[in-house]
């Protein structure tokens, strides 16, 4: 029988920088770079100019980086004091994708939840567009091999009365009481969460059998009480329903967990985090269908 694998890879799309509540989107249409393409055997991502410390580890490149976006956008988007007394309040995620030069070739708006109110996200597209059009030196994102590879973010932007800036990624049950730094701790949470989603999901006989491989999306939310919600398949390019309601089961069964998530911090507040899990399925060798094995066989009975 042949050896299968199952790799699961987190992609690095938890955004939450201010005091926002993040919910899934609708899927958005294909980017001119393909998302599933911009993941697997990542060695790091891009990294912003201002971030590029060679003292610095990769996570705090990376944490500069999302925070070096968050606050440009945040600067530069219209939210002013006559829409606070007026109560309005929401979030706006926005995607950005970078070719593998580094460059943006595309920064959009995924999920506005303003309701296009105070012309927020007016501004919002505005910010977005002279941020594709800086001249900025972001350094490339590099695969395994370090080759430049395609990448993207998503950065959410919140809108509340009360607003001020703090920021912490949820955590996988168990991760926030080791002994360390909140990165020991982020670090903890990647994997564990990988190993008890591979275990969750496994890869199911008749996927197998079928020999059915690819990737299947999961988008979810932790929510403030440290539930997992609103998951949803994004992408399942495995040609298998199997294999796609294996991974959201997998998803789901998280709330079945003893210990909750540790859920993320905005602003002094506990606020739902949205995450996209990628899950690789892959088989080792050639496979051959089991129908078609079964027909090989009675041949060479023959």
């Amino acid at each position: 029988m042949k050896k299968t694998f199952l790799f699961l890879l987190l992609a690095l799309i938890i955004n939450s920088i201010s005091g926002l509540a993040q919910i899934p989107p609708p899927p958005p249409p294909p980017p001119p770079l393909e998302a599933d393409s911009l993941r697997p055997k990542l060695k790091y991502g891009v990294i912003h100019p201002n971030c590029e410390n060679d003292s610095s580890s990769y996570e705090e490149k990376m944490k500069c980086t999302q925070l070096a976006v968050y606050n440009y956008l945040k600067s530069n988007v219209n939210y002013d004091e006559a829409a606070r007394k007026a109560g309005v309040e929401g979030w706006i995620t926005t995607q950005i994708i970078f070719n593998p030069s580094g460059k943006i070739v595309l920064a959009k708006i995924i999920d506005d939840e303003t309701n296009g109110q105070a012309g927020i996200s007016t501004s919002c597209i505005l910010a977005l567009d002279n941020l594709k059009g800086s001249n900025l030196n972001w350094t490339p994102a590099i695969n395994e091999e370090d080759e430049n590879v395609p990448y993207f973010m998503e950065i959410t932007l919140a809108f509340y009365v009360d607003s001020t800036v703090t920021e912490f990624f949820p955590l996988f049950p168990g991760c926030k009481e080791i002994a360390g730094s909140y990165a020991d701790k982020k670090r903890c949470s990647d994997n564990e969460m990988r190993k008890y989603l591979m275990q969750k999901a496994g890869y199911p006989k008749p996927a197998r059998d079928s020999c059915h491989e690819g990737r299947v999306y999961i988008r979810y939310v932790v929510m403030p009480d440290g539930t997992v919600d609103k998951a949803e398949v994004v992408k399942n390019d495995t040609n298998s329903e199997i294999l796609a309601e294996a991974s959201l089961s997998a998803v789901e069964s998280m709330n079945q967990l003893e210990k909750r998530w540790s859920p993320g911090m905005q602003n002094g507040r506990k606020i739902p985090v949205r995450i996209m899990m990628p899950f690789v399925f892959k088989l080792g060798g050639d496979c051959v269908p089991e129908h078609l094995r079964k027909v090989k066989n009675k041949k060479r009975r023959k």
